[in-house]
């Protein structure tokens, strides 16, 4: 039986066609996606699952941070929901802004009164509430991610 392709260059070729270079492992891309944003399945699985079993998808995560300072540093406190697992809580400290990811995709970014130093910064939890402990300083540093410490 004769092959309908004379090379199988050609069979490349015509799926690069096809597919206009999004084909995986295209010759001109290498390994090109079909997907080019790589979020659209979480969002899709979300959007049928808040669709279908509303109850199934928690609500928003909307913290009402309370920030205060003192001479020395400058707080962060809330209270995290229940249905939000502490371990998923991501914090990052910046010089002059703090940023909070609880659920998802959604951000908290909270402006700060004063400059910190994101090194020496902690992140603790209890009962509930979450606390961040951040040094005042007179100088711009870079930015971390703090781990939250539960008791």
């Amino acid at each position: 039986m004769e092959s309908f392709f004379k090379e199988p260059l050609e069979l490349q070729k015509l799926l690069d066609q096809l597919t206009k270079g999004q084909f995986p492992f295209s010759s001109e891309q290498g390994t090109a996606s079909l997907f080019p944003d790589s979020n659209w399945i979480q969002n899709y699985v979300q959007s049928l699952l808040k669709e279908r079993i509303p109850e199934a998808v928690p609500a928003q995560w909307n913290p009402q941070p309370e920030v205060f300072e003192t001479h020395r540093s400058v707080f962060v406190r809330f209270e995290l929901p229940e249905e939000i697992d502490p371990y998923m809580l991501k914090i990052r400290v910046y010089p002059a802004s703090l940023q909070m990811e609880g659920w998802g995709e959604r951000e908290y970014k909270v402006k700060l009164p004063a400059l910190v130093s994101a090194n020496r910064s902690k992140a603790v939890m209890k009962d509930g509430i979450v606390e961040i402990r951040m040094p005042k300083t007179s100088r711009k540093g870079k930015g971390k991610e703090l781990y939250l410490n539960l008791y």
